[in-house]
């Protein structure tokens, strides 16, 4: 499966969107503890859906990932590097070191991702062409209970080894099931949705989990179950809205963009914003959702300017 399909994209474009507004540094308790759990288990899923092993390129997803990786951490350290000057007069910025950002102590948070996906996509490859569907299923089990009795060790700070195999279940399950997935995703009424929405809910009985660090609650498949529900919810609800087609292309073409740069952006924006007017904090849930919405007005001329003059930011080559 390759070509692009509407309401995935819509998903993908929803799940950005809360991404940011739970990033935000301000708390919304139970909603955004929800949230978590599904919002990257979705990305990684559908990543998983569009994953083809038989096509795979070190070269080609090397570009794809771990290029716009390094390019948008260097980018974070010269913007930073700018706004503290120009505001504090101060060149201080921590995580200066590239061997840092391989070790989960990245210049840009949310990179975190890429870095992860490109593990699990790598991993991948190898495991289906030496030994197809079984072995990859092994492997997944195997490091899965290795984490749950060794996750306080380091060696999964290493490459970010301990997202990867929090990750890999959703991107093997959609790979595995992409077919199954699009054939009984629309399966029922709108009543069915309501009851998975209900159920996907109580995700807030397993706690806060993160990927990113390396955190799946208080159990591994209430992690995992909770993971899937709140993705095929989304996923579903999808297909009920309409975005303007060049808007949708716009930002998946240039998700990895908005992906790597949301924090630096609404942190900025704040900033720049507090020292005009100095009465907006962004600390109410209104004001959350301006910072929200604002980030998405703002990066939509900044990913039509990429994709046209530095496509490679965006893990994609210039066309000749």
């Amino acid at each position: 499966m390759s070509q692009r399909i509407g309401y995935l994209d819509i998903a993908k474009l929803i799940g950005l969107f809360l991404v940011c507004f739970c990033h935000i540094p301000v708390s919304t308790g139970e909603f955004h503890i929800w949230v978590y759990s599904f919002h990257m288990p979705l990305f990684f899923l559908l990543s998983g859906m569009f994953f083809r092993p038989e096509n795979f390129s070190m070269k080609r997803t090397a570009i794809q990932l771990l290029v716009p990786f390094i390019l948008f951490n260097v980018l974070a350290i010269l913007i930073s590097f700018c706004v503290n000057w120009i505001f504090y007069r101060t060149l201080q910025f921590t995580n200066l070191h590239p061997m840092k950002w391989f070790t989960s102590g990245y210049a840009i948070g949310p990179s975190w991702f890429l870095l992860s996906l490109f593990c699990i996509r790598v991993f991948c490859s190898y495991a289906y062409k030496y030994g197809k569907i079984r072995t990859l299923l092994i492997a997944i089990i195997v490091l899965i209970v290795a984490f749950v009795f060794t996750e306080n060790c380091n060696v999964w700070n290493i490459l970010n080894l301990g997202s990867s195999v929090l990750g890999l279940p959703f991107y093997l399950i959609g790979y595995i099931a992409k077919e199954y997935i699009l054939k009984y995703i629309n399966y029922g009424c709108i009543w069915i949705t309501v009851l998975m929405t209900i159920v996907s809910c109580l995700a807030i009985l397993n706690g806060q989990v993160g990927i990113h660090e390396h955190s799946y609650g208080n159990n591994m498949i209430a992690f995992l179950f909770f993971g899937l529900m709140g993705t095929a919810v989304l996923v579903r609800l999808s297909q009920y809205i309409r975005i303007p087609h060049k808007i949708l292309d716009t930002f998946m073409q240039g998700a990895l963009f908005y992906l790597c740069m949301h924090t630096l952006m609404f942190e900025y924006m704040l900033l720049i914003w507090n020292k005009a007017t100095g009465d907006f904090s962004g600390n109410t849930l209104p004001e959350k959702i301006i910072v929200t919405i604002l980030t998405f007005v703002v990066s939509y001329p900044i990913i039509r300017f990429m994709l046209k003059y530095t496509p490679i930011f965006l893990g994609k080559q210039s066309k000749k």
